[in-house]
């Protein structure tokens, strides 16, 4: 029997009940002569979402962007921050397919409507949604750039910044990790469209690329989200560098940051720092909320 791992993330509770059970009810279709057996986590908040792909990533986020603590394409975007070698799956409403469309466009992988949901479908949904996926991460491991902004892409970034880190501690370099994403760039999208939002996305990787200096290691770790590895003692001077450049510019965007610091006395793994960054991302971000 093939165990699917499946995070249904649901507030209403009729919903959630309803979900599940067709879930239950895949158990019984079959895929290539193989019995399915889904175990579900549910959760009712994003934050709590974030909690368990963190903790252990399933195969398969189904999710209502409809949340007490998050609404509409920010929901979808918080969690393909959070896993974005996950296939996540939009559970929407009637009439919500504009919103599903532009999460396709995003990466997410399909939409349910909730009143359309049947079992067979859905038990091959799921399916085809992983299958594609895992392709994606495939195409997206042969190449280690980024296309739009020429940085490393994130399994690029991961390859190079290993290697930084083991030779920084050979040599006894501390190194700054540092993540500064775009502010209220979601908001911007809803009022200007995908264009303008590439637009936005190249003129701040130039600002990234101008402050962080020809040593640094720079990612694109999302829509728009950088990731910068420097030879430098404090992040907050990476900090410093970026924010000036962005006022030197005159440019109408802002960055919230997120750093981590590599003692070259400790070992310290990518991972390690990234989830040391994402951390303080994150608090950056519910400290000064760009929107209420």
């Amino acid at each position: 029997m093939n165990e699917l791992r499946v995070l249904l993330v649901e507030s209403e509770p009729g919903d959630a009940s309803f979900i599940r059970e067709a879930l239950i009810e895949v158990e019984e279709m079959t895929h290539g002569g193989a019995w399915i057996h889904c175990r579900v986590d549910h959760v009712e908040r994003a934050d709590e979402a974030v909690m368990v792909l963190e903790a252990g990533p399933p195969d398969v986020v189904l999710f209502n962007p409809m949340l007490p603590d998050s609404r509409g394409l920010a929901t979808f975007t918080t969690l393909h921050d959070a896993a974005a070698e996950i296939a996540l799956i939009a559970l929407l409403d009637a009439g919500d397919e504009g919103l599903g469309r532009r999460m396709l466009r995003q990466g997410a992988q399909d939409y349910l409507i909730k009143n359309e949901i049947d079992c067979r479908p859905l038990a091959r949904m799921l399916l085809n949604a992983i299958e594609r996926q895992r392709y994606g991460r495939t195409l997206a491991r042969s190449t280690l750039t980024d296309e739009e902004t020429g940085f490393y892409n994130a399994e690029g970034f991961r390859t190079a910044a290993a290697r930084d880190i083991a030779l920084a501690r050979q040599c006894g370099h501390p190194l700054a990790l540092l993540l500064a994403e775009i502010d209220s760039l979601v908001e911007m999208d809803a009022a200007y469209g995908r264009e303008a939002v590439h637009q936005l996305v190249a003129e701040a990787a130039n600002v990234v690329r101008a402050a962080a200096g020809a040593t640094a290691l720079l990612a694109r770790h999302g829509t728009g989200r950088f990731a910068v590895l420097a030879w430098a003692d404090d992040p907050g001077s990476v900090i410093g560098a970026i924010q000036n450049q962005v006022q030197a510019g005159f440019h109408t965007f802002a960055f919230l940051f997120g750093q981590a610091f590599a003692d070259p006395a400790e070992s310290h793994s990518v991972e390690s720092l990234l989830k040391t960054a994402e951390a303080a991302l994150y608090e950056n971000r519910q400290a000064y909320p760009s929107f209420p």
